[in-house]
């Protein structure tokens, strides 16, 4: 959050990473890293963030952040489905399509794939070459997957970037009450 909501008219911000055991603490200067990311990454840093998997959405297997940071740096086309996931005034149609595109660069399909064609294409992939038990966890996700993941993601991005908890309804955008 602070890649994305550190201007530069800001004083200096700092983040503390705490080390593991063999590793020391790192102290990152946010303005600098944000120099170093590029405007256009910083300003899909919450849609990474979300889509990858966070407090509030869940991970994608075998896809972390890096797969997904080094796919929106690497094709400009994915940006403007990254802007519709953190658009308030997006529709839920718009954003399970851009979250279904990214899903598709995500699992190497083209813009014209399917996910359950390339679900079936990992499936034969799988029974074929394995020789113990099948991992199902390393199929790509189902249509209706995407389609929630990508709603969960965009009610996440929202409220990141507009710093507020009250700007969609949690219940239109993936989420259930309890008992329904």
């Amino acid at each position: 959050m602070l890649l994305y909501h550190a201007t530069r008219d800001m004083p200096a911000i700092y983040f503390l990473s705490e080390g593991k055991k063999t590793t020391p603490d790192k102290c990152i200067h946010i303005q600098s890293l944000q120099a170093k990311l590029g405007p256009s990454m910083c300003q899909q840093i919450l849609v990474l963030h979300a889509f990858g998997g966070s407090d509030m959405t869940s991970a994608i297997y075998g896809h972390g952040k890096g797969t997904l940071f080094n796919s929106l740096a690497t094709n400009c086309r994915l940006s403007c489905f990254v802007s519709d996931l953190q658009n308030q005034e997006a529709t839920q149609e718009q954003v399970g399509k851009a979250g279904l595109q990214l899903f598709l660069t995500l699992y190497g399909g083209k813009p014209s794939d399917s996910l359950s064609y390339l679900r079936h294409a990992a499936y034969c992939h799988l029974v074929s070459k394995s020789l113990g038990k099948f991992q199902p966890e390393k199929l790509t996700p189902t249509d209706r997957a995407a389609y929630y993941h990508s709603l969960r993601v965009h009610l996440q991005a929202v409220e990141w970037k507009l710093l507020s908890t009250s700007c969609l309804v949690p219940t239109d955008w993936g989420w259930m009450r309890e008992g329904q």
